[in-house]
């Protein structure tokens, strides 16, 4: 099994980007997605930076780093639930419903 992790430096000025990552390791994006948040539910440190001078996946160097991309993940959480409050909404105003036999995510 490939851990992310051991191809990892730590601190994000050392991040690797998705793209560099899954051509060393030949695998998609949608593998080293699933990697990488199987590890981080283990306990690795991984972190990400979508944004700045470097951006990609690297391991946090102290509380900090990790601290910060925590309030990351808690700000992208937030905005995902009012996206899906919104979809929820005007999925009310579309025509059908349960007793037309589709059946509707709640």
């Amino acid at each position: 099994m490939v851990f992310i992790s051991d191809y990892l430096s730590e601190g994000r000025e050392n991040a690797r980007t998705g793209k560099e990552l899954c051509e060393y390791l030949k695998i998609n994006r949608r593998e080293l997605r699933a990697a990488v948040e199987r590890e981080r539910r283990e306990g690795h440190p991984i972190c990400a930076a979508v944004y700045g001078l470097h951006r990609g996946y690297y391991l946090a160097a102290n509380k900090q780093e990790m601290q910060e991309y925590c309030a990351s993940l808690y700000r992208r959480g937030g905005n995902l639930f009012k996206t899906r409050r919104a979809c929820m909404k005007s999925m009310e105003l579309l025509p059908g419903g349960m007793s037309d036999g589709k059946k509707r995510e709640q």
